[in-house]
C-alpha cells in the first residue's frame, strides 16, 4: 500500500537512467581530462611560438630596422599576427613605436613575452612585446571539447536503449506477469501453479527460473501454514464456543476484572440473570461492584496469586440485596492482567441456615421451656389438687371461695404453660374436639399482652357451629401468628377484628383449591387490619417459608408458611385479600364437627371422689413430693389404701416387697435414678397385667404415645384436678 503512494517506475527504466548517469559522468571525466590535455598543449605551443619569435622574427626585425625599412618592419610586425593567440604586438624604437592587436584588459590571463631587438654591430636597436590570450586557448578547447561530447555520448545512448529493451524482453516482462499472478492470488487459485513464458533462446536455469521455484516453494509453504491456520481458527472457535457454552452454562455469575483498573471485562450470562441485567453493555467496562475497602484488598490479594472465598452482600439491578459466595483468583499465567470472580447466590442456603438456626432456637427454647413446665406442673400438681379437696370439704362460702380461686388461678397457670409447650414444639398432631371460640379467646388473652394501646381490637364471634377436630396447641400458634402479623402491620395504629362465620364449600370449589378440602360446612377464621396491606407480588409469596417483608430482627418469614401447614393438617384451607394502603384480611376455614355443636360443660364441683366409696390399693411413683402429698391426699380420702414411693427404683422395690398385688400404679415419666418408660418395663416383668396409669408433666410426645400402645391404662397430664385424677384412676379399676 506505501507504492501507491510513490509513481511506479521499472527496473528496466531504472537501469536505463543509471546508464545515461553513468555515461554521463564518464564522458564529463573523459571531457575534463580531455580538456585538460588540450589546454595544456595548446599553452606548450605558445611557448614554443614565443621561442621561434626570439629566435628567427626579433633577429629580421633588426635587421629591417638598421636598414631603415619601415615597411619590411610593419610586414615584420603584422606577419606576427599570425601566430596562434596571439593577441598584441608592439616594437619600441629610439623615439618612435609599432604595435598591432588588442591589448588584454587587466587580470586577464595572459603569456607575455619581452625580447630585446639587438644588432650584432650596433648593439640594441629597441624591444618587442608579444601578449597571448589564454582565454583564447579555453575558448578553442571548450569548442573541441563540445564537438567531441556528441561522439562520445551517442555510443552509451544506443546502450543504455538497447539494455532497456534486452532488460524489459527478458526481465520485466516475466516479473509484471508474475506480479499480476500474485495479486490475483486467492485461497482457491493457491494450489495453481506458474510459469514464465520464455522463448527456447530464454530457457536457461537463471536467476529468473530460481526465482520461481523460491516462489513456488514459498506458494506450497504458505499453503500449508493456511490449512494449518484455518484448522486452527476452526478448532479455536470450537474451543470458544465450548468455552462460551460452559462459560454461559454454569450456574455461577463469572466476573473477569482488569487486574489494574478492576474494571469489568467480561461475564456471563447467569450474571446478567443473576443481577437482573438486560445486557453486557450495562456491566463491560464499569468498575467492580466491590467498591469497599475491604472487597479492594481481597481483589488486591487475588491479583497478587493469594485465592479468596468470601461471602457478600450483592446488590441486583432493581436495588434488592442477596448474599453471595465470592471466589476470587488471578488467571495468570494463562491470561495475563485478569481476574476471575465466581459468585454463586446462596440465598437459599442462608435460608436454610436460618432454618436451622431458628429451629435450633426453637428445639433449645423447647427443650427450656419442657424442663420449666415439667417442674412447674410438678408444682400446680401440689397446688390445684389440695385446693379442689379444700373447696369440696370447706363448711364456710367463704373458704370455698378462696379455694376455687386457688383452683382457676391454678388452672389459668397451667393453660399458659401449655401455649408455651405448643408454641416451642414440634410435635405430632394430637386432635381433639375443640371449640374455635375459646381457642380465639386464648389467642386473644396472649395478644393482648403485646398489643400497642393505639390498636383497637374488636373480636366479633358470630358463627354458630365452631366445634372442631384438631391440636388445640398448632391452632392457637395459627391464630395467634395471624394476629401478631396484622399488629406488626399497623405500625402507627389502627383496628385489628377478629371475627368468625359459617359457610358452605361445595365440591366444584373443594376441585379448584389447592388445598383439597372436602365439600361441607366451614367456620371462617377472619384476622382484619387496617395496615400497609400487600402488592400482589408479595400475597404470592407470603406463604413461601423465609419470605419476610419485616426489617432484619424482626421476622423469621415463618408464621405464614406454619399457618399454611397447620390449614393443611387440619383439612382447611386459608386465603388472603389486601389492597396497598388499606389493610389486609386473612381467611382461616377449618371443617366443622357435624356430630358435635358444643362441648360438654362440667360442674364445678363434681364429686366423683366422696369420701370412703372407693376400694383399692393403689402404688403413687412421682418423684415431686407435693405431687406425691396431693395424690395421696386425694386418693386416700376417696378410700383407696395409698402407698408412695420418690422414684421409679424405690417403687420397683415396693412392688417386688408388698405381699399384696397393687391394683393400679400411678407412674410419672419423669424421674431421676430410674425413669418412668425403664420402670414400667421392670414392672410388667414382675407382674405383667399390672394396671398403670402414666403421668407427665411435659407435653405429649412420642415416648407418650408408645406406652400408651402396651396396654396402659390411662393419661393423665400434670396439674391435674380432683375430678380429673378421680376419673381416670375409676376407668382403671373397671377395665
Amino acid at each position: 500500500m506505501v507504492g501507491m503512494n510513490r509513481e511506479e517506475t521499472t527496473i528496466g527504466s531504472r537501469l536505463t537512467r543509471y546508464i545515461v548517469i553513468i555515461a554521463f559522468i564518464v564522458t564529463l571525466a573523459a571531457l575534463g581530462l580531455l580538456i585538460m590535455f588540450r589546454y595544456e598543449i595548446e599553452v606548450q605551443s605558445i611557448v614554443r611560438s614565443a621561442e621561434s619569435v626570439r629566435k628567427i622574427y626579433c633577429p629580421q626585425i633588426a635587421q629591417a630596422i638598421w636598414d631603415y625599412s619601415d615597411e619590411t618592419v610593419k610586414s615584420q610586425i603584422e606577419s606576427l599576427r599570425g601566430l596562434k593567440y596571439l593577441v598584441w604586438v608592439q616594437l619600441k624604437t629610439d623615439g618612435r613605436s609599432v604595435k598591432t592587436g588588442t591589448h588584454p584588459l587587466d587580470g586577464e590571463a595572459v603569456i607575455i613575452r619581452k625580447y630585446d631587438i639587438s644588432h650584432p654591430l650596433w648593439g640594441n636597436l629597441g624591444s618587442l612585446e608579444i601578449i597571448f590570450s589564454l582565454r583564447e586557448v579555453r575558448r578553442a578547447v571548450l569548442l573541441g571539447a563540445a564537438g567531441n561530447f556528441g561522439l562520445i555520448i551517442l555510443p552509451f545512448g544506443v546502450l543504455a536503449l538497447s539494455t532497456l529493451l534486452l532488460f524489459r524482453r527478458l526481465v520485466t516482462r516475466h516479473l509484471d506477469a508474475l506480479a499480476d499472478y500474485s495479486r490475483e492470488m486467492t485461497l482457491d487459485t493457491l494450489n495453481r501453479n506458474f510459469s514464465f513464458q520464455r522463448s527456447c533462446f530464454e530457457r536457461r536455469h537463471d536467476e529468473l527460473d530460481r526465482l520461481l521455484e523460491s516462489f513456488d516453494f514459498m506458494r506450497e509453504n504458505l499453503s500449508r501454514e493456511i490449512s494449518s491456520r484455518i484448522q486452527a481458527e476452526q478448532k479455536l472457535r470450537e474451543t470458544e464456543n465450548i468455552y462460551r457454552q460452559i462459560f454461559n452454562a454454569t450456574g455461577d455469575a463469572i466476573f473477569l476484572h482488569d487486574s489494574n483498573t478492576f474494571e469489568i471485562v467480561d461475564v456471563n450470562d447467569t450474571m446478567l440473570e443473576m443481577y437482573g441485567c438486560s445486557s453486557r453493555d450495562e456491566i463491560i467496562g464499569k468498575t467492580t461492584s466491590l467498591t469497599t475497602e475491604e472487597a479492594i484488598d481481597r481483589l488486591k490479594a487475588a491479583r497478587d496469586g493469594v485465592p479468596q472465598l468470601f461471602e457478600w452482600l450483592a446488590t441486583r439491578r432493581n436495588g434488592e440485596q442477596f448474599w453471595v459466595e465470592v471466589s476470587l483468583r488471578t488467571m495468570e499465567p494463562l491470561v495475563k492482567g485478569r481476574i476471575l470472580a465466581a459468585v454463586r447466590d446462596i440465598s437459599r442456603r442462608k435460608e436454610a441456615e436460618t432454618e436451622v438456626l431458628q429451629y435450633q432456637k426453637m428445639e433449645s427454647l423447647g427443650r427450656i421451656v419442657g424442663g420449666i413446665a415439667h417442674d412447674f406442673n410438678n408444682l400446680l400438681a401440689g397446688i390445684i389438687p389440695p385446693a379442689e379437696i379444700i373447696s369440696l370439704d370447706a363448711a364456710e362460702p367463704e373458704h370455698v371461695d378462696l379455694a376455687e380461686t386457688i383452683v382457676t388461678t391454678g388452672r389459668r397457670a397451667a393453660e399458659l404453660t401449655e401455649r408455651l409447650l405448643a408454641f416451642t414444639r414440634k410435635s405430632v398432631i394430637v386432635t381433639r374436639t375443640v371449640d374455635i371460640h375459646t381457642i380465639i379467646n386464648d389467642s386473644v388473652a396472649m395478644l393482648e399482652r403485646s398489643l400497642d394501646p393505639r390498636i383497637k381490637l374488636k373480636v366479633e364471634l358470630c358463627a354458630e357451629k365452631h366445634i372442631c377436630n384438631g391440636d388445640p396447641g398448632q391452632l392457637v400458634n395459627s391464630l395467634l401468628n395471624l394476629e401478631l402479623n396484622a399488629r406488626d402491620a399497623m405500625m402507627d395504629g389502627g383496628e385489628l377484628v377478629i371475627s368468625t362465620s359459617n359457610h358452605y364449600l361445595d365440591r366444584e370449589s373443594c376441585l379448584k383449591s389447592p388445598f383439597n378440602p372436602e365439600a361441607g360446612e366451614y367456620i371462617r377464621i377472619s384476622v382484619t387490619d387496617s395496615g400497609t396491606g400487600m402488592s400482589n407480588d408479595v400475597i404470592s409469596k407470603a406463604m413461601e417459608p423465609f419470605f419476610t417483608t419485616k426489617s432484619p430482627g424482626r421476622g423469621t418469614g415463618l408464621g405464614l408458611p406454619s399457618v399454611y401447614r397447620t390449614a393443611m393438617d387440619h383439612g382447611g384451607l386459608i386465603s388472603i385479600e389486601s389492597t396497598l394502603n388499606m389493610g389486609t384480611e386473612v381467611h382461616f376455614s377449618l371443617p366443622v364437627d357435624k356430630n358435635c355443636t358444643h362441648l360438654p360443660v362440667m360442674s364445678e364441683k363434681v364429686r366423683i371422689l366422696e369420701k370412703g366409696r372407693n376400694r383399692g390399693r393403689i402404688l403413687v411413683i412421682d418423684d415431686d413430693k407435693a405431687a406425691r402429698k396431693s395424690s395421696e391426699a386425694i386418693l386416700t380420702r376417696s378410700g383407696y389404701e395409698v402407698v408412695t414411693a420418690e422414684n421409679g427404683l424405690d417403687g420397683l422395690e415396693k412392688v417386688k416387697l408388698d405381699g399384696q398385688k397393687f391394683d393400679l400404679v400411678i407412674l410419672d415419666m419423669i424421674m431421676p435414678v430410674m425413669n418412668g418408660p425403664e420402670t414400667l418395663v421392670e414392672i410388667r416383668k414382675i407382674c405383667s397385667d399390672q394396671r398403670i396409669i402414666i403421668v407427665s408433666g411435659c407435653a405429649r410426645n412420642h415416648d407418650v404415645d408408645t406406652m400408651l400402645s402396651e396396654d396402659i391404662q390411662g393419661y393423665l397430664k400434670k396439674p391435674f384436678g380432683v375430678s380429673e385424677l378421680g376419673r381416670a384412676v375409676a376407668d382403671a379399676l373397671k377395665e
